[in-house]
């Protein structure tokens, strides 16, 4: 994953590369950073079925408009007629591999609380690796703000009898926008938290200061639901949740203070200036 909450690797790789397909992205900011930096290097394919889309944030050199299985579809046959040795780039995979084992992902533990990358650490354990592609079971990874903006959704999945299940990461906040309060606005809130004002329940640690109530909600909805908030509980409640028949919501409290690894990253250039950011926190 690229970008401000992507892995030093991921950045490393595109910074250096001297040939990047694109294929229906956006270069939005969160991955970019400064647009003429990112990928200074790199020749652009670029293949989106929205030719709005097409070179709007990073000018490409080949543009292809069109549906991504047919661009695909035809790459692959050029393969086919032009084959590559598969040792080729062997020097450039291992050049990554060494990136990857240098700066791997990581995460600070904690006793007292669930912190959401344990959280993802353990729903992968529990999933047994099988979270590419599935087409019998879903899990989505959530946060509380994202949610509500899609929380009408679990009509869908009650309705549809589908075998749907949420993991929602909840910190209270809008965790997204506070990362870049706490680092270049002195923690300035601009309602981003989004609990109760009067007794905020990072401060009290009194469950029925947790707002909205998700478990509530959800229920409403008629899709069984839990929250955990102790560490020690979350293995079991996360093998509840898989076990469970139907659509699940598992409400997990984490802190609000816990921010990704490479926060920020995409304010910065190159991805040099992201190491060195990185390697400050």
């Amino acid at each position: 994953m690229l970008g401000m909450h992507g892995t030093v690797f991921a950045n490393y790789a595109v910074d250096a590369a001297d040939l990047l397909v694109a294929l229906g992205v956006r270069f939005d900011d969160r991955v970019t950073g400064r647009l003429d930096a990112f990928a200074a290097r790199a020749r652009i394919v670029h293949v989106d079925i929205d030719a709005a889309e097409i070179s709007k944030n990073k000018t490409a050199h080949v543009p292809v408009c069109g549906d991504v299985k047919q661009a695909l579809t035809h790459l692959n046959r050029l393969l086919v007629a032009n084959p590559i040795p598969a040792d080729k780039w062997a020097a450039w995979r291992a050049e990554l591999a060494a990136k990857r084992a240098e700066f791997p992902m990581r995460y600070p533990q904690r006793d007292d609380a669930i912190v959401p990358q344990h959280a993802i650490e353990v729903l992968g354990e529990e999933t047994a690796g099988e979270a590419i592609i599935t087409t019998g079971r879903w899990a989505d990874i959530d946060g509380d703000g994202s949610f509500l903006m899609n929380v009408q959704e679990l009509a869908t999945i009650f309705i549809e009898k589908l075998d749907v299940k949420v993991m929602l990461l909840n910190n209270q906040h809008l965790g997204m926008v506070v990362q870049w309060e706490d680092r270049f606005y002195k923690a300035n809130r601009a309602h981003t938290y989004l609990g109760k004002r009067e007794s905020e329940w990072h401060a009290t640690q009194d469950e029925a200061d947790i707002y909205p109530n998700f478990v509530a909600v959800a229920q409403g909805f008629g899709v069984p639901a839990a929250r955990v908030i102790v560490k020690e509980q979350l293995r079991g409640a996360i093998r509840k949740m898989l076990s469970t028949p139907g659509p699940y919501l598992l409400e997990v409290m984490v802190p609000h203070i816990e921010h990704t690894e490479l926060a920020a990253a995409a304010a910065l250039g190159s991805a040099s200036e992201r190491r060195s950011e990185s390697g400050r926190r």
